[in-house]
């Protein structure tokens, strides 16, 4: 449960810094949620292979 905790943590953190760091306007905006969707698939995708270890 903590890998989980650590792998959302993770996605939040990188898509939050990097929508900020983009510049304001549009183009940070759809940065964060492009960076925030491909973050859960990729967390999604490696909570499964966890998951699929502890079994």
């Amino acid at each position: 449960m903590i890998e989980a905790a650590i792998v959302l943590f993770t996605v939040f953190t990188t898509a939050i810094v990097t929508g900020t760091l983009s510049g304001p306007g549009r183009f940070g905006e759809r940065l964060f949620v492009l960076m925030l969707t491909s973050g859960f698939i990729g967390g999604a995708i490696a909570l499964l292979a966890l998951i699929a270890w502890r079994l």
